[in-house]
């Protein structure tokens, strides 16, 4: 736990947990190791991963996902997640460039311990075709669908998994309702 700068009641400062600590995260994979659990999808959030210092805080909690489950056997695989208040259409092209930076100078996908389906790391994107995320637009997400699986250099495929919305098949309810949604869905 980290000491804050925050008093509590008792005089004493608040604690708080925090994952750049590397102990705290190989803690968490020993517990996944003792309870039987496989591995992680480990949430990357795309709000302000524009800003350095945030990116470095958030490349650093990866870095010790990374090497607490090359410590201890499990597994884990890169989740972005493009719900955020700030993220716009534009963003696509700043995730496909944060995971070619993760390939190339993290190398998280030359783990023996990332996740792969059919030969290739697995990505998963969160909020692809939610109405309350604000990437609406299907060419920008069908060219970066088809980027990841079939146009870009062999090293940045992957087995791309999409968040989708619950009612993704019917377009209603938390689905984008626009016909092109369907071919976001599809491939996914």
């Amino acid at each position: 736990l980290k000491e804050s700068g925050i008093r509590m009641s008792d005089g004493s400062f608040a604690k708080f947990f925090s994952s750049v600590k590397p102990g705290v995260v190989l803690k968490h994979f020993e517990w996944m190791a003792t309870y039987g659990i496989t591995g992680v999808f480990h949430h990357r959030f795309m709000q302000d991963l524009d800003l350095p210092k945030n990116r470095e805080w958030k490349t650093m909690v990866l870095r010790n996902v990374k090497n607490a489950a090359e410590r201890t056997g499990r597994a884990f695989a890169v989740s972005y997640d493009i719900a955020g208040s700030k993220i716009t259409n534009d963003s696509l092209e700043d995730l496909k460039a944060d995971w070619m930076r993760l390939v190339d100078e993290e190398r998280i996908t030359r783990s023996s311990r990332y996740i792969r389906q059919n030969g290739r790391p697995v990505l998963h994107i969160f909020g692809i075709g939610l109405k309350t995320v604000n990437i609406d637009d299907t060419q920008k997400l069908a060219h970066l669908i088809n980027w990841f699986q079939r146009k870009a250099p062999y090293k940045y495929r992957v087995f791309l998994v999409g968040g989708v919305p619950s009612k993704w098949r019917e377009r209603i309810g938390d689905s984008r309702e626009e016909p092109a949604w369907r071919g976001i869905y599809d491939p996914l």
